[in-house]
């Protein structure tokens, strides 16, 4: 078991036993993530994740109680079939990228960090450095590039790097395009219902406050773009 999964395992723990703020339990995460280790694709690319965006959502709950996140793909939708929670460290892939989920069916919540930005080393047909990335969807033709049905033939591995996490430092910011929503108990013309679904509107021209951006201190977008958006 990689030491990715025994972090994400002990998410996990200390929400169910709301031992630790949500925030603190991110920072942590996040540091294993942007420093912990790296993605070996298919003997093809290694995969050096720089930023994350971390997602939650609560499926259930008093309303003025439960944490909802209505921009999390892999959730319930009103009125919609019920979605099956998906297995630790499982890689989903979206509209807007790839998440490295980690939900939990007995404490009933989504949980997934979106790799937001990347920096990716060419290993075949020869040695090459890319430029670090925040294109998120392009993630796809590195993680997914030369999979196969033989399950023999392809890979996507997380490797541990030895690091000293008490050295390593991350900046949290707002996430990116990610809306303020509310419940939708009335609809009005000023606030359309979401496209997400029925159960909540998205408010105009407001920001979702959470800092559940964690930038790599030190990486391109830590000061020449995700700077910005404080």
């Amino acid at each position: 078991m990689s030491k990715l999964i025994e972090q994400l395992i002990k998410f996990q723990d200390s929400r169910r036993n709301n031992s630790e703020d949500l925030e603190i339990s991110f920072e942590k995460l996040a540091k294993y993530l942007l420093y912990g280790g790296h993605f070996h694709c298919s003997e093809r690319y290694y995969l050096y994740i720089t930023s994350v965006e971390f997602y939650y959502h609560e499926e259930i709950g008093d309303n003025d109680k439960r944490i909802v996140d209505p921009i999390m793909y892999h959730r319930n939708v009103k009125d919609k079939p019920v979605v099956p929670y998906l297995n630790v460290g499982t890689l989903y892939p979206h509209w807007s990228g790839v998440d490295i989920t980690f939900e939990d069916d007995k404490s009933h919540y989504r949980a997934s960090a979106l790799i937001r930005s990347y920096r990716v080393v060419q290993l075949k047909p020869e040695r090459l450095e890319l430029k670090e990335s925040d294109l998120s969807t392009y993630v796809y033709d590195y993680l997914f590039d030369g999979l196969s049905v033989d399950k023999e033939k392809t890979t996507i591995d997380w490797i541990d790097d030895k690091v000293l996490f008490l050295d390593c430092k991350v900046n949290a910011y707002k996430r990116k395009n990610v809306n303020l929503f509310k419940y939708n108990y009335e609809k009005t013309d000023e606030e359309p219902s979401s496209k997400h679904d029925n159960e909540f509107i998205k408010i105009k021209n407001k920001q979702d406050s959470r800092c559940w951006r964690f930038v790599k201190e030190g990486s391109v977008f830590d000061r020449e773009y995700v700077f910005k958006l404080k």
